[in-house]
């Protein structure tokens, strides 16, 4: 996916204060979507203690001349306080410093050796995700962090999934993670915002956002080693499945059925044969109003740098 503008504020954003610094592993080699300069001033708009380079220091991504000096992600890492950044991919043209697919374990020799695992934007294109995850686990030492910004909405046959933020809360708490944080990031090409969403405290977002190419940017530390992954099962019907919560929603139901019952059969005496077409148009004016109240309620932060 690469890093765009406003993810160059994201990431110094999430990293502020966490103290970090040592190795980076990235899933993918990122194309950096600036020069050294925008990165610079990203950093300084969060007030994060950057590394000033020295020109000669600055690497520029060769595979990308078009692109007019954009930095390579090794220059980034090096701005935001890291001393080296190594990179797993698997095609070699990228110039990975590790010819690999994801798809399988990664080699033992690595476990626990990195800082920062930051995957943006290549776990969609990998078919087994929970080992993708349980990769990045062991690639981090304790204390190091993970970051994974991926696609939420809008983004079909971009690669083989999309993700909800649950997955990351569920997986990663299952896992002994902490400091878990997520932000909704909206990457639209006038001005890119995001706002904070936690699935634990906060309200469930609607099932969709419409055309909107959204992406989840998830953080969390890792606290201790793990000697086994978890696979969790889904925390939101662990809360669900309740004697009592299943008793509530079972009245609720049989009060909205009556309701509903009611206003169906005077819908149909009204419109007749054209009661399956409204019915249907009636549901997507709902969807969309519901979409629209719930997004409304959340606050969006700009990232234009």
């Amino acid at each position: 996916m690469g890093i765009s503008p406003g993810t160059l504020k994201l990431i110094p954003l999430t990293l502020k204060d966490k103290n970090l610094s040592g190795q980076v592993m990235t899933f993918g080699v990122q194309r950096v979507e600036g020069q050294a300069a925008d990165i610079e001033r990203a950093a300084q708009q969060v007030d994060y203690p950057l590394r000033k380079l020295a020109a000669q220091d600055v690497i520029y991504d060769t595979l990308a001349p078009q692109l007019h000096n954009r930095a390579h992600q090794d220059t980034l890492f090096k701005i935001l306080g890291f001393n080296a950044t190594h990179s797993i991919d698997f095609f070699p043209h990228e110039n990975p410093t590790f010819v690999f697919d994801l798809n399988h374990t990664v080699p033992e020799s690595l476990h626990g050796k990195y800082d920062l695992v930051y995957d943006g934007g290549t776990m969609e294109h990998c078919f087994n995700v929970p080992q993708v995850l349980a990769n990045a686990v062991h690639l981090l030492k304790e204390g190091g962090m993970v970051i994974h910004h991926l696609p939420l909405n809008c983004q079909i046959d971009h690669g083989f999934y999309q993700f909800s933020p649950t997955l990351f809360f569920d997986f990663y708490f299952s896992n002994g993670f902490e400091d878990m944080e997520m932000k909704i990031h909206f990457l639209n090409p006038i001005e890119e915002s995001y706002f904070t969403y936690d699935p634990r405290t906060d309200k469930a977002l609607p099932f969709s956002f419409g055309y909107e190419e959204i992406y989840v940017f998830f953080s969390a530390r890792k606290k201790a080693a793990q000697q086994f992954i978890a696979f969790p099962i889904q925390s939101r019907y662990h809360h669900a499945f309740t004697e009592n919560k299943l008793k509530r929603q079972a009245e609720h139901l049989r009060a909205q059925s009556t309701v509903k019952t009611l206003f169906d059969r005077l819908l149909r005496k009204l419109v007749g044969d054209r009661y399956p077409d409204l019915k249907r148009k009636g549901h997507c004016l709902l969807d969309k109003r519901r979409m629209r109240r719930r997004v409304s309620n959340y606050k969006k932060h700009s990232i234009k740098v």
